[in-house]
């Protein structure tokens, strides 16, 4: 049996790198290792770097090497690709896709914060607003989504939260209605992020914020990459109506795996859409047609299909019949490794999730 090398982005990226080049760090890591199997562990975030370059080159050095010194990598991802034809581009390497991660993820850090079994965590029914949309990072897509919120008058009825301003950030935006400005409601994100400390999220407030839906505008919503969150997957948990907003097959990933949309309120707008500029303007629409209805009446109206929600979300965290198999085969062959690994620790409870599948 070959012998399995479990690593995580930070142990590779600790240190500046050229962000052109993000494979170099990789390659260097992987010079003094022969004959061995290496599991890159970034299954809370998606398919992106350092796998997703465009220069071949470097690819090709890599396999190379892969080659030279009898490596194959498994980089294990909390996202799929859209397009299936480019997801393993060169030899010894192979994209191992866990859709339903972040379910587990967000389990296991709810119960961590609040200090009891994910059955006794729920949101507090009393509402006086319809919806909650928090921002931490102020991306072109939440961007495009608050002025909108506030050109069609929505403000009023939700809570907003808006802790960095774009052009602090990668994707500055010019706001067509809105004046852009910070919104912070239980948390002060920039004041944390100066601190440079971790902070957990899941406060009182989330659970008792007097808002019937969370609307979840997520990290991407491109026609490349398909990624659920925590930030949509919460909710399922805490028994939360929610309307999120995604990639490509975003809804129907959900669906496919067992969740219940709100039909009866929503006409989500086509997932297909090349232009999501678009999706995310008709779902601004799709939620002002709500507004003029009591917050309690819609909670009646989606909470049986809530309730609903949360058992398939317990049944998949009980037995996740989403774990790709290669991972399987890996962490059965090699379970001390997997169980006694820091990184992992950090970011999972992965005995719990495992221990129906040995």
């Amino acid at each position: 049996m070959r012998d399995l090398v479990i690593v995580g982005y930070n142990e590779i990226y600790n240190k500046p790198f050229d962000t052109n080049n993000p494979i170099v760090p990789f390659i260097d890591f992987l010079k003094n290792h022969y004959n061995k199997d290496i599991l890159f562990w970034h299954a809370s975030e998606p398919i992106t770097n350092p796998f997703e370059v465009y220069n071949w080159n470097i690819m090709y050095d890599l396999e190379k090497l892969l080659i030279e010194n009898d490596l194959i990598i498994y980089g294990l991802f909390g996202g799929d690709k859209i397009f299936k034809s480019s997801e393993e581009p060169i030899k010894n390497y192979h994209v191992l896709s866990w859709n339903t991660f972040l379910l587990h993820y967000s389990k296991y850090y709810l119960e961590k914060s609040y200090n009891k079994p994910i059955r006794d965590i729920n949101i507090n029914p009393t509402f006086n607003k319809h919806f909650l949309c928090l921002n931490k990072h102020p991306r072109e897509q939440r961007s495009i989504t608050i002025d909108h919120l506030f050109k069609e008058g929505l403000f009023e009825h939700g809570l907003i939260s808006w802790n960095n301003l774009s052009k602090n950030w990668q994707e500055p935006y010019d706001f067509e209605f809105w004046e852009e400005k910070i919104m912070t409601l239980d948390i002060n994100v920039p004041e944390i992020n100066k601190l440079n400390i971790h902070h957990s999220f899941n406060t009182d407030f989330l659970l008792n914020n007097g808002c019937v839906f969370n609307y979840v505008i997520e990290t991407m919503v491109d026609n490349r990459n398909m990624f659920i969150t925590e930030k949509t997957y919460k909710n399922f948990l805490i028994n939360q109506p929610f309307l999120s907003v995604g990639s490509v097959k975003h809804n129907d990933t959900l669906k496919s795996i067992g969740f219940e949309l709100y039909d009866e309120l929503f006409e989500y707008p086509n997932e297909y859409c090349v232009n999501y500029k678009l999706k995310l303007i008709e779902m601004v629409n799709q939620l002002k047609r709500i507004i003029n209805y009591d917050p309690h009446h819609l909670y009646d109206i989606v909470k049986e299909k809530t309730n609903r929600n949360k058992e398939i979300a317990l049944k998949i965290c009980e037995n996740d019949m989403y774990i790709p198999d290669l991972l399987l085969n890996l962490y059965i062959n090699n379970k001390e490794k997997f169980d006694s690994n820091q990184y992992i620790k950090r970011e999972c409870d992965i005995q719990e999730i495992f221990k129906n599948k040995l």
